[in-house]
């Protein structure tokens, strides 16, 4: 079976896991500073967000008001099981700490078909 798995879907699912180990929602609703360099941003209710999946609304996974698990659940429901099956591949890849076995990389996007 060849997984396809996008760059983004990994990206997400990794902002997932994060998610679910933080502490979120509650009272304070002060608005960080934020910035994007690859992602729109949304206001809504006088609040910036970034547009993580480029769908042009605010998705619960997006929404930094809502608790951790809220959100790390939101974006899970949306995920295909091969881009779960990616993610968990994703942290198992060949090399050393600083550098990724290119080789071994290859294998994985030819033969598996993640990227």
């Amino acid at each position: 079976m060849k997984l396809k798995i996008n760059k983004t879907a990994i990206a997400a699912a990794a902002a997932a896991v994060v998610l679910a180990a933080c502490i979120g929602g509650g009272d304070d609703m002060t608005q960080a500073k934020l910035s994007s360099t690859s992602a729109a941003t949304l206001r809504v209710d006088g609040f910036d967000f970034k547009d993580l999946n480029r769908n042009g609304a605010l998705d619960t996974y997006e929404d930094w008001r809502r608790s951790a698990q809220e959100r790390a659940d939101n974006l899970l429901s949306q995920m295909t099981l091969a881009e779960k099956a990616g993610v968990m591949l994703h942290g198992t890849m060949q090399g050393t700490s600083k550098v990724m076995d290119a080789t071994a990389m290859k294998t994985y996007v030819s033969d598996y078909g993640i990227n």
